[in-house]
């Protein structure tokens, strides 16, 4: 048999199976916030919940569907509508006054200081009152903001801007407030800022995140802007809207609009240019109350920048009495501030508190009584103003902590503490309790309180036991209750602890070598700490001054002139830094050092340079101007005998005679006085050269070296090329000089570095 093959068969192709047909993708669900609204003209979508938007809420937001008309089949609701363009028919807007007031204070960090300031809001009928305050700074800012409509569009005018401390122009401040919480949304003219398209631009917001199309928003009309309650409200609606505008809104839309330029200029910080436009704006609106008020603030600013302060605040008081004005609460803090400038004490007591009175800024109000208590004479009266300050703005700490070190001076020591309790209880974690009771513990140690004072230390340590600050002042006060021994280890301690935290504790530097020389009788030791103190620390001049008296009782007279010197030099340096305290512990140094000249030295001439020094520190100080004229005297007269060596014992000069004796034209004791009356009309008019001139000849003759320097110094500064070269010679002969006196007196360290500077012009 033959054998067959079993046929090939080929493999099963795979069947290819059907898959099963997707669904239909679901139509994403309607928002629950967005439904059809259905009306006799036809239907449309609208808001079911109010809308957060920012720090605003959509209150109300309705859009109509046009050419869509009944019967229709609405059973898909949102859905099926959902792609057809709209018109917004109606929107409402809400401004909440706390949402705002945070949505704020966040943008305007380092507008009027470093930190997050605090933001107050008044709401009004047609605007608001605005308060900023940078508790930490001590300043404060206020304008009012107006609200009108045009078309579809909001404007916010910005008037009456006040301030409260060392800040610009309140105006320009106020404007680039506004412009760090508005940023683009809104379209900038100076003072004035208009929001276009507000109702377009929250449609685009609110509907595309619900699934629907934006609507349009042509032909809508705001027909309300009022504030209810802690709220504004604003109404916009399709048709004849019309919002009719306050009678303040109208008066700030034309302020602003007469001085956009110049308030544009301001807010570029080109001060000259806005003051030359208001003076420009006045000539088309004479005496217009709010122009005269920017021109002021302008001549109040470059006068803070320049020399010539007491010129510029007169010219602002001129603007500001020439002008049609009704009160403000705004013009009593800036006239004040005029009247402090132009010395009028008292006219700016009384002002200060007029607009503490009626200003509605409660941190603006206490900052302003604040100041009117700085200026007041009367400590009582002064704590009456402080009570005000601390009632109108409870939690601001300035007033409280004035009202606290008075208190202290006037022996209510109870009261006292009781503020230091508050301020502990305003503030927030442990280091800003700590740092009050550690503040607190210093200013009862300054008054006196020695027992007080080291309780206060010891709640500020329960913060911070590693605080070296706290620990030197407990250490002080229990020094001054009479526990040397430990006062002196709570000392050495503070200075370890500052040295193994690498921070700077030069007080207890200080407060050790005190302790040393007058308790201890161990001048040597002292004298090492209070030299170890370097010159750019804040205690550095009175270290010097007691260096000079303690080498002087170990009999190291020139080591006691050469700190003198040193302590004289931080003093001229440091003339406008001085706060009240430090400047009499100056004074009393500077004549302890004329008498070490004159009396111990013989060196009048050495003596009367500290006497100038003091003069200028304290010019009504009657012991430093008695020593000065004696000085002089003295000074007058060597210089006669100098050159009358011919002259027998018995018909020497007498000082009633050293006038007739001498070469000069002019004596010394005129020159003084010419000194003076120069000097003075130098600072109002620091750019007469002819002034300048003769005051630096008088100088020259008088000897007085560091004051013609500072003064050529201060010149060549602001001089133009050609009378920088006429002034600069001048200057070198004052250091030439200078150097040739430190070499005398043996001061090489001195006369070094008068020469490197004189090379280096």
């Amino acid at each position: 048999m033959s054998r067959t093959s079993p046929p090939a068969t080929r493999s099963p192709r795979p069947q290819r199976t059907l898959a099963p047909p997707r669904p239909p993708r679901p139509s994403p669900p309607a928002p629950a916030d967005l439904q059809l609204a259905i009306t006799r003209t036809g239907i449309g979508l609208e808001l079911t919940a109010p809308l957060p938007l920012a720090c605003v809420t959509v209150s109300e937001l309705s859009a109509s569907l046009p050419g869509l008309r009944f019967p229709l089949d609405v059973s898909g609701g949102v859905t099926r509508f959902r792609h057809r363009r709209g018109v917004v028919e109606r929107l409402v807007l809400e401004v909440g006054r706390t949402s705002l007031e945070s949505w704020a204070a966040t943008r305007l960090r380092g507008v009027i200081g470093l930190s997050t300031p605090k933001v107050s809001l008044f709401v009004r009928r047609g605007g608001a009152t605005v308060g900023i305050l940078d508790a930490e700074a001590g300043v404060g800012l206020a304008f009012e903001v107006e609200m009108d409509a045009i078309g579809d569009a909001i404007a916010l005018s910005l008037h009456d801007a006040r301030a409260a401390g060392p800040l610009g122009p309140p105006t320009a401040l106020a404007v680039r407030a506004v412009q760090a919480v508005t940023g683009h949304a809104a379209e900038r003219h100076g003072a004035r800022f208009v929001f276009h398209h507000i109702a377009a631009e929250v449609a685009r917001s609110a509907f595309p995140d619900r699934g629907a199309r934006a609507p349009g928003a042509e032909g809508l009309g705001w027909s309300a802007l009022r504030g209810e309650e802690d709220a504004w409200r604003l109404v916009a609606e399709r048709g004849e809207a019309s919002c009719e505008p306050t009678a303040m809104a109208v008066l700030a839309r034309e302020g602003c609009a007469l001085a956009e330029r110049a308030d544009d200029a301001a807010f570029a910080l080109d001060l000259e240019a806005a003051r030359g436009l208001l003076v420009d704006a006045l000539e088309r609106a004479p005496r217009h109350r709010e122009l005269s008020r920017r021109l002021a603030e302008i001549d109040h600013a470059l006068g803070a920048q320049r020399s010539g302060r007491s010129a510029r605040a007169e010219a602002a008081l001129a603007t500001m009495r020439d002008a049609e004005r009704a009160p403000s609460s705004g013009d009593g803090l800036l006239l004040a501030r005029l009247l402090e400038e132009t010395g009028d004490v008292t006219g700016a007591v009384a002002t200060f508190s007029r607009a503490g009175e009626g200003e509605p800024v409660g941190a603006l109000a206490a900052l302003a009584y604040e100041a009117a208590a700085r200026l007041t004479r009367d400590p009582y009266d002064a704590l009456a103003l402080l009570d005000h300050a601390v009632a109108r703005a409870p939690a601001l700490p300035g007033p409280r902590w004035a009202r606290l070190t008075l208190r202290l001076a006037v022996g209510r020591v109870d009261d006292a503490r009781a503020d230091a309790e508050h301020l502990e209880a305003l503030s927030a974690g442990a280091r800003a309790r700590h740092a009050v009771w550690r503040r607190a513990g210093q200013a009862f140690l300054g008054a006196g309180h020695q027992a007080n004072a080291a309780a206060l230390f010891e709640r500020a340590l329960r913060y911070n036991p590693r605080d070296a600050e706290a620990t030197a002042g407990l250490g002080a006060a229990l020094v001054a209750a009479g526990k040397v021994a430990r006062g002196a280890e709570l000392l050495t301690l503070a200075v370890t602890l500052a040295e193994g935290a690498r921070t700077e504790a030069w007080g207890a530097h200080l407060g050790l070598g005190r302790v040393l020389a007058e308790r201890l009788d161990d001048r040597p030791a002292a004298i090492a700490r209070v030299h170890a103190v370097p010159a750019h620390a804040a205690e550095a001049l009175l270290a010097r001054g007691l260096e000079g008296r303690w080498r002087a009782e170990l009999g190291d007279l020139a080591g006691a002139s050469l700190a003198y010197a040193r302590a004289r030099d931080l003093a001229e340096a440091r003339l406008v830094d001085l706060d009240a305290e430090v400047q009499r512990d100056a004074v009393a140094i500077l004549l302890e050092a004329a008498r070490l000249e004159s009396d111990v030295k013989g060196d009048w001439l050495a003596a009367q340079r500290h006497l100038g020094a003091a003069l200028r520190l304290a010019p009504h100080d009657a012991a430093a101007r008695s020593a000065f004229r004696e000085a002089g005297l003295q000074v007058a007269g060597l210089a006669v005998a100098a050159r009358e060596p011919e002259l027998e014992p018995d018909s020497a000069p007498t000082v009633a005679g050293v006038v007739a004796l001498q070469d000069e034209p002019v004596d010394e004791a005129v020159d003084h006085a010419r000194v003076e009356e120069l000097t003075r009309k130098v600072q109002a008019d620091p750019t007469d050269d002819r002034v300048v001139d003769e005051l630096a000849a008088a100088l020259l003759r008088l000897g007085r070296l560091h004051e013609l320097f500072a003064l050529l110094s201060a010149r060549i500064d602001e001089a133009t090329p050609a009378r920088r070269e006429a002034l600069v010679p001048r200057q070198r002969e004052a250091l030439r000089r200078l150097e040739e006196e430190a070499r005398t007196a043996g001061r090489s360290d001195e006369a070094s570095l008068y020469r490197e500077t004189r090379e280096q012009l």
